[in-house]
């Protein structure tokens, strides 16, 4: 059966990557399986806790009362020992047994397993099947155990068989160790019987444990069980050295992994036969040679349906030793290895999933993402030349071993020692070309966190430089406000601020989010409570006393961010600089310095504490600044860039936080290259060993005595067994640079608009074809996409077409996220300005590289002094490429569009990119809109990954005013006027291109039909030619005129409606909104 495995957490994953390498678990610790093993009882709890449920058919009588007694003794831990059989017939009995292990494993196994968590784990030793026999004696017995089995086995269910055959192998087990002291004792008959039933107890055990998909793989490994404290230490070999006849979902395999934790690595080396490194890795052998020398993804494939493998792995990693050679540790590894193939491999041959693109493509340029495909290639190749190195090898130890005159034999073994010395040369390579990888990871590691300590110094001088004069500034503002409020007795407005600060505790720095929410949500009446110079003193206070603590505190504890995280990358300096020799286990310790160290970390600020701060100045600044009027203008107007403060406070948080990131990338490639160091040491002296032992065996060959034959064909068996790693270690390297360039080739066809690049071609048509590996890392662009910058607009409300809008109410209402997807629809595209006209959707894909939405003014009144900010922030991580590439999706980094303008700009505010606000109308009296940030992403277009028009957009609002003018509010608002926002689209036209379909082997190709036939055709390029390019600064609204008491009901033909009941029209007839008050 299959099963689905569960990926570990990052700190997880760490510290499983350095035992792995470092041989953190020691199976030398783990208990032998000779030790006795303590039988578990059940909890009284569980006692009589579960009624016995009606018999099956044909179960009555005292055979009923019979049964609900087994099931008491069961439940209750007490077990079948005392149970008594007034009447024994094998029929009847066989029913009961085979009645109460069916309930055990179906209905009556929740509550079995709050005791037991798995029926394979100890419960067969607690039901005592011995101890019922003995109280029962009968010669039937052995009739009622086969017909039991037998009958479960026709039930077809995952616990029955497996559950029975633990509990009458246990009987075995016990019989036995009644009978006997010690393992001296056990006769030869009765000792092989003996390993059987210890060998059916654990692989049943196993079983049990495999069925139970509610648990983790630790957690399954944990619960298999072994018993038999008189087995002999190799009494598990039968259960690896048989060929499985079906890795895919085979609990067997599971069962061989799960050995790591009941057998030491000592005992493991010692185990007899090849078959113990081949059993499981043939066919991974055959199938790597295959795809490495053919280029054949097909034949591995097959291999790599089972989603257990990444489970199978993560087995291998938490047990595994460098003393378990092939047979565990390289399984483990390539089914690492695998897995991620198996998941690449999916998304490129099945076009309904959604093939994700690596988080590093936002951040590394193109050049670097395909070098490192290029050092997978390489590894690969080295491998390649080693294992066709051995094959020769092989075949001539083998002739020279055969019956040969002796100067033949002489000049075979000449052969055989210049070919081993060769591999030793290979074995070298691989070993330095591992070092130079891990030595390159952690170089580039280090250089990358360097720039992050860079940057996070730089934006602290900067705070530190803004900061006091930001909070001087902000404390200008407030005595302006108070002067003002002593001239004119103003109504007061600061009730809002107190009560914002009333959910906080300034001493623990403790907020309730819901009352603020709440109190930001109903801050125009809270403006109405409190009034007059004595809450303006007040203010002045909170402000000096809580606000400015509060924002030196932020500081006080961002300031050490940076020392602690240096202080946890400089825990990995005496692993880089381990001494040539170091062992496993200096390693190890050295390793575990940094695990202390990065444990111990505690983030001391996160970035919803800048947002809370920020929230609280920016409101206050803003209360502040309407009440002082042109008593603080150069401050207020000063504040809001200062306040941009905050943005380098959010910034050193996520740079720290990456940086951290960086330093767990640094440890991994650390060990690996402290690991790769040990490797190489231990191929130089094991190689180096075996050539001089062939040279002094060679000089004895002569004498041909049996003893040294036998040598000769050990030593053929030994390379045998070598080969088997090395080729397991060819398909690990094949595997990762298939992934890589399969990945390669996905990031490639992207950028491409969808259309898969010409060395990429093959591999989508068909799998099995081979790819041309260095055409694709030097692969360059022969076309660039067509830009279309233009104005375009999405509806707010719905209209007789029905079309897709954007419910301004949510849009205007801050802290908000709305989600807007533009539609793939021609009409509704063309009819708002999103593509020029005769632009066919199904020959064309669409990227965004601009998109500067622009909001409705939130204040009424213009031409004041002061200043109104916007800023739109708007997120894509999922991309649609659209009807012409049949709507392949991806999953890409995160990009973000970021829109801020001034829209309250006047003659005092120079700006020399300024353009007409798109929402003036003939009545309404709005300033000029001038630019801040204009919604581009900054990349080129061919080295990082943008979204497709078709993205679902995350789109947030944030608006920042030091005018006076009463603010509008957008509840129920009545208005057809749609939001303008500026665009800059890149067109790919795929007309003529073939659109890659990948397909599985054996599985017909995907249709390309749509449900409509396409239009005429017609390239992106003519229609863009066509199209006299529209920009925001050209941009203007029709001066539509609605009287008062009426808006715009339909923006496309002008017409006018009254206003709803309860609104007023605002902004030249635009809107109908609530009234506006104070």
């Amino acid at each position: 059966m299959s099963r689905r495995s569960r990926p570990c957490s990052e700190i997880l994953r760490l510290v499983i990557t350095v035992a792995l390498a470092v041989a953190v678990a020691s199976a030398q610790d783990t208990p032998a399986p000779s030790t006795t093993i303590a039988i578990g009882s059940a909890s009284e709890e569980s006692a009589g806790s579960t009624p016995a449920p009606p018999p099956p058919t044909g179960l009555n009588g005292e055979y009923q009362t019979l049964y609900e007694t087994f099931v008491q003794a069961s439940e209750s831990g007490k077990g079948w020992g005392d149970i008594t059989i007034a009447k024994f017939t094998v029929e009847d009995v066989t029913k009961v047994m085979t009645a109460v292990i069916t309930y055990l494993c179906t209905s009556g196994r929740p509550a079995l397993e709050k005791t037991y968590k798995s029926l394979g784990n100890k419960f067969p030793q607690v039901v005592n099947l011995s101890g019922l026999i003995k109280k029962n004696p009968t010669d039937e017995w052995s009739k009622v155990i086969t017909n039991t089995e037998k009958a479960l086995k026709d039930k077809d269910m995952n616990y029955v068989g497996p559950l029975w055959k633990a509990i009458t192998a246990y009987r075995g087990i016990a019989d036995v160790e009644a009978t006997v002291s010690n393992a001296q004792d056990l006769k030869p008959d009765v000792r092989k019987q003996y390993h059987t039933n210890v060998e059916v107890y654990y692989s049943s055990s196993a079983e049990i444990a495999w069925s139970n998909e509610d648990m983790s793989f630790a957690d399954l490994v944990n619960f298999t069980d072994v018993a038999g404290k008189y087995a002999d230490e190799m009494w598990w070999t039968s259960l690896v050295i048989p060929d499985q006849p079906d890795l895919s979902g085979d609990y067997l395999i599971f069962a061989e992994l799960a050995l790591l934790k009941h057998i030491p690595a000592a005992t493991i080396v010692k185990a007899p036969g090849l078959e113990l490194g081949t059993s499981v890795a043939d066919k991974y052998i055959t199938a790597g040679a295959a795809f490495a020398k053919q280029g054949d993804v097909s034949s591995v494939a097959e291999l790599l349906e089972d989603s257990d493998l990444e489970g199978y792995s993560e087995i291998a990693d938490e047990y595994c030793t460098p003393e378990h050679t092939i047979r565990f540790c390289l399984i483990g590894r390539f089914a690492d290895q695998s897995s991620v193939f198996a998941s690449v491999q999916n998304n490129l041959y099945n076009s309904d999933t959604v093939t994700k693109l690596p988080v590093s493509a936002a951040n590394v340029r193109r050049k670097d993402f395909l070098e490192q495909l290029s050092v997978n290639l390489q590894a690969q190749r080295l491998s390649l030349e080693l294992a066709t190195a051995f094959d020769d090898l092989k075949k001539l130890v083998h002739t020279a071993t055969s019956n040969l005159t002796a100067r033949i034999r002489d000049a075979k073994y000449e052969q055989v020692v210049q070919q081993q010395e060769a591999i030793n040369n290979k074995m070298k390579a691989i070993a330095q070309n591992d070092l130079d990888i891990a030595e390159t990871d952690r170089g580039s590691s280090q250089r990358t966190f360097d720039r992050y300590m860079e940057k996070i110094k730089t934006l602290t001088a900067e705070i530190e430089t803004e900061s006091q004069p930001y909070l001087q500034r902000v404390q200008t503002i407030a005595e302006a406000a108070l002067k003002e409020a002593e001239s004119k007795k103003s109504r007061g407005i600061f009730g809002f601020i107190m009560k914002v600060l009333s959910v906080f505790n300034p001493i623990t720095w403790i907020i309730n989010p819901s009352v603020f929410v709440d109190v930001l949500r109903d801050g125009n009446e809270l403006r109405k409570t409190l009034k007059g110079k004595d809450m303006v003193n007040q203010l002045i206070g909170i402000i000096q006393n809580t606000l400015i603590p509060m924002f030196n505190t932020l500081l006080d504890k961002m300031a050490p961010m940076q020392t602690k995280i240096q202080q946890i990358a400089q825990t990995l300096k005496p692993l880089i600089e381990a001494p040539k020799g170091a062992s496993r286990a200096q390693i190890e310790k050295l390793s575990s310095q940094f695990i202390r160290a990065y444990a111990g970390y505690d983030n001391p600020v996160m970035a919803t504490d800048v947002d809370v701060v920020e929230e609280l100045f920016v409101n206050t600044q803003t209360e502040l600044c309407q009440v002082s009027g042109v008593r603080a203008t150069a401050e207020c107007s000063q504040v809001k860039i200062d306040a941009k403060i905050f943005d380098k406070l959010g910034q050193v948080v996520t740079t720290s936080n990456l940086a951290l990131d960086t330093v767990v990338n640094m440890a991994r490639s650390a060990v690996k290259e402290q690991s790769a160091k040990i490797f190489k040491q231990a191929v130089t002296k094991s190689y180096d060993e075996s050539v001089n032992a062939l040279k002094a065996l060679k000089s004895e060959w002569d004498k041909e005595t049996k003893a040294n034959k036998a040598q000769f064909v050990l030593y053929e068996r030994k390379l045998a067994y070598t080969q088997a790693a090395l080729a397991m270690n060819l398909l690990v390297t094949t595997s990762r640079s298939a992934a890589a360039t399969l990945m390669a080739c996905n990031f490639l066809t992207y950028l491409n608009g969808g259309v898969a690049v010409p060395d990429c071609l093959p591999m989508y048509r068909n799998p099995g074809t081979v790819v041309d590996f260095k055409n694709i890392v030097a692969f360059q662009f022969d076309r660039k996409p067509e830009e279309y910058t233009t104005v375009a607009y999405i509806p707010t409300m719905a209209t007789s077409d029905n079309d897709k809008f954007l419910d301004l109410e949510r849009m205007m209402n801050e802290r908000v996220n709305v989600t807007f997807t533009i539609p793939q629809d021609p009409k509704w595209l063309a009819k708002y300005g999103w593509i020029p006209p005769g632009l066919d959707l199904n020959t064309t894909v669409i990227f965004l590289s601009k998109f500067q939405l622009l909001l409705p003014p939130k204040q009424v009144v213009s031409g004041e002094s002061g200043r109104r900010v916007v800023n739109v922030v708007t997120r894509a991580s999922m991309s649609d490429l659209g009807p012409a590439v049949n709507n392949k999706r991806y999953e890409i980094p995160t990009r973000r569009y970021t829109s801020t303008y001034d829209e309250s700009l006047t003659a005092g505010h120079a700006c020399a990119t300024k353009f007409e606000n798109p929402y003036k109308t003939c009545n309404s009296r709005l300033n000029d809109i001038c630019p801040i940030a204009e919604g581009e992403v900054d990349t080129t277009w061919d080295e990082v990954p943008l979204p497709s028009l078709f993205s679902p957009l995350n789109i947030y609002a944030n608006f920042e005013s030091s005018m006076q003018s009463p603010s509008l509010s957008y509840a129920d608002v009545s208005g057809s006027a749609p939001l303008a926002v500026g665009v800059k689209l890149l067109f790919y036209s795929v007309k003529g291109q073939e659109i890659p379909t990948p397909v599985p082997p054996k599985t017909p190709k995907v249709s390309k039909s749509r449900d409509s036939p396409p239009v005429a055709p017609a390239s992106a390029t003519p229609a863009v030619v066509a199209t006299t390019a529209r920009s925001l600064q050209t941009a203007t609204a029709a001066k539509r005129c609605c009287k008062v008491g009426s808006y715009l009901v339909d923006w496309q033909s002008g017409s006018c409606a009254p206003c709803p009941a309860g609104t007023v029209s605002q902004l030249g007839g635009l809107y109908c909104v609530p009234p506006t008050s104070r």
